[in-house]
């Protein structure tokens, strides 16, 4: 073998040593790039799923006001309330069926706490229900022509009565301090 050829030789075996060198190289390098961009698509995907949980939360918390807003803007319709036992049926209905809406965008943990409004709101149509009765009887007692409504003074006055009578519509006997909070959160618009 010529020194030409050796040379030569020894020049390829280099190159190729290189080359395998080089190849491992960009092949860790890719490697690197992969595990970079594998890391990014984590923490990409992380953020997505925070940003897609706070926004269903908001959603939900948004619905559940929405439905609480309901929830009152019915109550409201017995604030005069309809004499009518057609509309009263009609307007306790939508109470109903808004509190159950309601009820159902409520967490679990916290729905001990929906019992209270639906008991307030139990009150509260029965209350409705008394002043109809009332007003009814004393206007065919005098002859008058039968209100349209009843204020809701009269209603909230009725209730706060039958809460600290001992009455069967408050059998529980919780403090009517609990109807006379109600009555302001209705009238805050809470």
């Amino acid at each position: 073998m010529t020194i030409a050829s050796f040379v030569v030789s020894l020049v390829a075996v280099c190159g190729a040593i290189w080359a395998a060198l080089n190849g491992r190289r960009e092949a860790k390098a890719a490697e690197s790039q992969v595990e970079l961009l594998r890391e990014q698509v984590t923490d990409e995907r992380a953020r997505f799923d925070e940003q897609f949980r706070r926004q269903s939360e908001q959603t939900l918390e948004d619905r559940r006001r929405g439905a609480w807003a309901e929830l009152i803007t019915d109550l409201r319709r017995f604030t005069p309330c309809p004499t009518s036992e057609e509309e009263f049926a009609a307007a306790e209905h939508r109470v109903l069926v808004a509190f159950w809406k309601w009820r159902l965008l409520v967490p679990s943990e916290k729905l001990k706490s929906t019992d209270g409004v639906y008991h307030l709101i139990g009150v509260l149509i029965d209350a409705a229900k008394a002043g109809i009765g009332v007003e009814r009887n004393a206007a065919q007692e005098s002859g008058q022509q039968l209100p349209a409504t009843i204020s809701i003074e009269e209603v909230e006055s009725r209730v706060y009565d039958l809460t600290r009578s001992g009455d069967d519509w408050h059998r529980d006997g919780k403090s009517g301090e609990r109807v006379d909070a109600w009555f302001i959160q209705l009238a805050n618009g809470e």
